[in-house]
């Protein structure tokens, strides 16, 4: 990234209370800021679980996907274009629409997020997926006891997630189609671009 987006450098993180607080890096200072809240959306802090949102358009400010448990409800809120905070509006204006998808085959849980695709647990047989704004998605990795450490894009679009199993080997797979794209499909797709990282949240 350019100077023009040197607000977008931040750093998340929560305290004891489990709200979130994000620091900006200065450029010119070579340091963080002193740490800033932002809100969240209604329900009980510790119960929200947030993750930042990767991106492959470096022109675009910072996101994070939030998930409040009580009520089942995610929330996709970018930065405004300043970095200054949060974009403008109410929180009902951020939630996303998953209502298909959860009368068709139910969901819970948020484990990271390819831009506005949280990635989640399907509640009938475990396994993980992304799920998209009006659309069901059915499907998942193969694994239900598959843990998510991470996604990753390629400059392609295409989303592939790491993923450790019960026998505590870590593989790389297409976690909508649920296999392993192989060697030849990984160097093939990603030729060195490697772009985000979207890592699970830990409160604490």
């Amino acid at each position: 990234r350019d100077d023009n987006d040197a607000g977008w450098r931040k750093k998340f993180f929560r305290d004891a209370s489990a709200s979130i607080r994000f620091s900006t890096y200065d450029l010119q200072a070579m340091s963080w800021s002193a740490p800033k809240d932002l809100s969240l959306p209604p329900g009980n802090a510790a119960d929200i679980r947030v993750v930042p949102s990767s991106y492959l358009d470096s022109s675009q400010p910072p996101a994070l996907t939030l998930w409040t448990a009580a009520s089942n409800t995610y929330y996709w809120r970018s930065f405004s274009k300043d970095g200054s905070g949060w974009a403008d509006g109410d929180w009902s204006r951020f939630a996303l629409n998953l209502a298909a998808q959860q009368q068709w085959s139910p969901v819970s849980d948020l484990f990271a997020s390819d831009q506005r695709s949280p990635y989640v647990r399907d509640d009938g047989n475990r396994r993980l997926k992304a799920v998209s704004e009006n659309q069901i998605v059915l499907g998942g990795t193969s694994n239900p006891d598959d843990e998510l450490l991470g996604l990753i894009n390629f400059r392609i679009g295409h989303p592939y997630a790491f993923l450790r199993g019960s026998d505590g080997n870590v593989n790389l797979k297409d976690i909508e189609g649920g296999f392993d794209p192989g060697r030849d499909g990984f160097f093939g797709h990603g030729h060195g671009f490697l772009h985000g990282v979207a890592r699970r949240e830990t409160a604490g």
